[in-house]
């Protein structure tokens, strides 16, 4: 999971997270928890919160899952961490990434060739959020590139969420409204947008 880093001591979540590493600034360290605004806690515990007592439970409870932190409190992610995470996990044979994030500009060729590299040589898959804007897909998400599975938001009533957004990138859509998920500190919470709806989408291919 590439995102804002990840409490990865929730009871929700302990057992299931088998690497926390932070890449920010270009610099891969060991710590990567969460910033301020949850958004990865949240993402990772619609992939995997474990199947126990506690609130939730994930689409993929048995998966063995990385926090890959590469994005600050803003959810905004710089192209050089994204691909330092993006060749760490080529690296160590991940199977599938979730990329529940939007980048600051709008194109970056060596993110667009990490990736091409990790589907066609490794059969990676890479799963991104369409966005939020409620447009045809914006070009400041990873869903654009390819041999990512773009996926947007959908709600409670089977109809495409009024900020989500859609286009030829899009694949699939999935439960995007309301949603949920694990949130610091043992707590959850309800959040919407195709952030939400990526992680279902992950979770399957997990």
């Amino acid at each position: 999971v590439m995102d804002t880093g990840c409490d990865s001591n929730h009871v929700d979540l302990k057992g299931n997270i088998k690497v926390n590493q932070s890449f920010l600034d270009g610099n891969s360290k060991t710590i990567a928890e969460d910033s301020p605004n949850f958004h990865g806690t949240h993402v990772m515990g619609s992939i995997c919160a474990l199947n126990n007592t506690e609130g939730i439970v994930g689409v993929a409870p048995k998966a063995t899952t990385w926090n890959l932190r590469s994005g600050g409190p803003n959810s905004l992610f710089n192209f050089v961490d994204v691909v330092e995470a993006f060749e760490y996990a080529k690296q160590n044979k991940a199977q599938a990434i979730n990329c529940s994030i939007g980048v600051l500009d709008n194109h970056h060729q060596p993110t667009a060739d990490s990736i091409k590299d990790a589907y066609d040589r490794l059969g990676i898959l890479f799963i991104g959020a369409e966005g939020n804007q409620g447009v045809q897909t914006s070009t400041n998400y990873i869903s654009r590139y390819y041999g990512v599975i773009g996926v947007s938001n959908l709600q409670q009533d089977n109809n495409l969420h009024s900020t989500s957004n859609y286009g030829p990138n899009t694949d699939f859509t999935a439960p995007g409204a309301s949603i949920n998920s694990t949130k610091n500190g043992n707590a959850y919470q309800l959040l919407t947008g195709t952030s939400m709806a990526a992680p279902h989408i992950s979770g399957l291919c997990a």
